[in-house]
């Protein structure tokens, strides 16, 4: 092996922490931006109003509003995100306190007014990326001793997207 490419080989063997975290976070950032864009892009097509859209957690790094009034924001601790449909008093869907005090068009377009199954398809929205997983192929006798009881296993890419 030539010597560059045996000294690029050795570098990528043990990478440094910040690397690690760059990369956990070049992976995990278009998971969660796809997952939020998921119930994002149901409750718009249910008419729900959504204030804010976050990628991460904790204190803004930045953002910006569009012309629907959603705040979209970039956060601090990109561990995750959240997005907050009209309506919501907290992270948890909690109704906000001020629902009695809503006009009628105001309540039409909060999460809470809309019917059950509209709430239920807005929400199922998680279980359809959580599913995907990666069985590397050095874990095959795993896959092949699962697959004997499901037979959904193989070795390799597994995407299992059962509400989307």
């Amino acid at each position: 092996m030539p010597a560059c490419c045996w000294s690029l080989f050795k570098s990528m063997a043990t990478p440094s922490f910040l690397t690690t975290i760059f990369a956990f976070l070049l992976v995990l950032g278009p998971l969660v931006l796809i997952h939020e864009l998921g119930h994002y892009l149901v409750g718009r097509l249910f008419g729900v109003g959504v204030t804010a859209f976050s990628i991460g957690f904790g204190k803004e790094v930045a953002g910006w509003t569009d012309k629907r009034g959603t705040r979209w924001k970039l956060s601090a601790l990109p561990l995750g995100g959240y997005v907050q449909f009209a309506g919501d008093w907290n992270a948890i869907s909690m109704p906000d306190g001020n629902m009695g005090q809503m006009s009628e068009a105001e309540r039409a377009v909060t999460f809470h007014a809309k019917p059950l199954w509209q709430r239920a398809l807005i929400v199922a929205v998680i279980f359809g990326f959580k599913a995907i997983k990666v069985v590397p192929q050095q874990h095959a006798w795993v896959v092949e001793r699962l697959g004997k009881y499901n037979g959904t296993l193989t070795p390799g890419l597994n995407f299992v997207v059962p509400f989307v």
